[in-house]
């Protein structure tokens, strides 16, 4: 019901915000970016545990999306794509091109985490061609 109501209208939504306290209650977050690590809400001990898994190369986001620290469609998404960002930030290259070649370990990697998950075919290939140049 909550759901619905929140849904409903935009001209509800100030009636909603006055209703709830989010500050109170929206402390966990699914993915956190600190900097130097992609920490990920570890899914597997939930409800009864909140803890993190501290990812600091995309090796480690492989590792998570495959021991199913993560759990669905968007948020393997969004790791994957963090787990790129943390591999881009190792590779040096003169071009796109180069770059591109120098991550496609880590974007095979990432992709092979969770062979079920459609959405781990990321970036797509118009992307990818973005890159070469």
């Amino acid at each position: 019901m909550f759901a619905a109501v929140a849904m409903a209208d935009n001209a509800g939504m100030d009636i909603l915000d006055d209703a709830f306290d989010f500050d109170r209650y929206d402390h966990v977050r699914p993915i956190r970016w600190t900097g130097d690590a992609l920490e990920l809400l570890d899914q597997r001990h939930l409800p009864f545990e909140v803890g993190y898994a501290a990812c600091r190369d995309s090796d480690e986001v492989a590792a998570a999306i495959h021991a199913l620290t993560v759990r669905g469609a968007p948020a393997i998404g969004i790791a994957a794509a963090w787990g790129v960002v943390l591999a881009a930030r190792t590779i040096e290259a003169g071009d796109g091109a180069a770059a591109l070649h120098a991550l496609q370990p880590a974007l095979e990697r990432l992709n092979a985490a969770r062979p079920t998950a459609v959405n781990l075919a990321w970036p797509p290939p118009n992307r990818r061609s973005a890159w070469r140049s």
